[in-house]
């Protein structure tokens, strides 16, 4: 397990993760088309989760931004060392959202195309690949868990926890400025 991703395994958990994230937003985007009245429901209930960041601004939103996004990074890492296809779903799910959100936004043609990619790649381009990290290491951290348990290999906790550790690191490196972007650079694009 040295490395990033050097592993055959870990390579191919990451593109079943990618490819389920682009599954995700297709699928979440075709579904909202053909029941818009449980997207606009769905965004709603997603934008009332998130309602305790409303009042924050500044440097304390995107502090709020980074802590959320390295909560769910480190649950994808510690749940995935167990129950290995967790993460996955938790991607797809994710990006299914994103599909949803994407189409309230462009469905009813009340935003262009453009302000919603503005929106969402910036600070994309890095929280992402971090996401996509913590589920492949998580996912990758339970398969070899379960083949231990099965006897099919030896496990070094030693290693196990030099390896979550450093990819944890690597994902809290890749979302703090993230969430800064998403914070002061992304409205400068969606005019916000």
């Amino acid at each position: 397990m040295s490395g990033l991703l050097r592993q055959k395994t870990e390579r191919w958990i990451l593109v079943i993760i990618v490819c389920l994230f682009f599954l995700g937003i297709f699928a979440g985007y075709v579904i909202a088309g053909l029941f818009p009245e449980f997207a606009q429901d769905l965004v709603k209930r997603l934008a009332d989760s998130l309602s305790h960041l409303k009042s924050l601004h500044g440097l304390k939103l995107a502090l709020g931004i980074f802590l959320n996004n390295l909560r769910v990074c480190f649950i994808l890492l510690l749940i995935g060392a167990l129950l290995p296809p967790v993460p996955c779903l938790v991607v797809y799910q994710n990006s299914f959202f994103i599909g949803v959100l994407s189409w309230v936004l462009v469905g009813p043609k009340t935003t262009p195309v453009t302000e919603v990619i503005l929106g969402l790649v910036p600070h994309g381009l890095l929280e992402l690949p971090a996401v996509f990290l913590a589920a492949t290491a998580g996912t990758y951290l339970g398969w070899n868990h379960w083949k231990a348990l099965a006897g099919r290999e030896n496990w070094d906790w030693r290693r196990t926890l030099a390896y979550g550790k450093r990819q944890a690191l690597i994902v809290a490196t890749l979302l703090l400025p993230a969430a800064i972007i998403e914070v002061f650079i992304t409205p400068l694009f969606i005019g916000g």
